[in-house]
């Protein structure tokens, strides 16, 4: 398993971590069930968006915050794999 990738959960397609919001609202087969976080910009269920504003992982610019947090701190820019980790949390939190 390529820690890179991630299945889609609504339409089973394959994807790049770093591609599976673009996948979401614009390419997913179930595209009409996700809309655009205004505050982080993630992908989130129209029906799962007050819910999500609630969270902690939801915050202003997170993907830029990353990017800057780790090539300032290490001078590498390793914030994709960052976000797999964070993304294969969240998806372990909501089941």
């Amino acid at each position: 398993t390529c820690p890179m990738l991630i299945s889609c959960p609504h339409c089973k397609l394959v994807v790049r971590i770093d591609e599976l919001v673009e996948h979401r609202l614009n390419q997913c087969s179930k595209k009409a069930l996700f809309t655009k976080c205004d505050k982080c910009g993630d992908a989130v269920l129209w029906t799962e968006l007050n819910q999500h504003h609630k969270q902690k992982y939801c915050r202003p610019n997170k993907t830029q915050l990353l990017e800057d947090d780790y090539e300032n701190d290490v001078g590498l820019n390793t914030w994709p794999m960052n976000l797999v980790v964070q993304t294969m949390n969240a998806q372990l939190e909501h089941g």
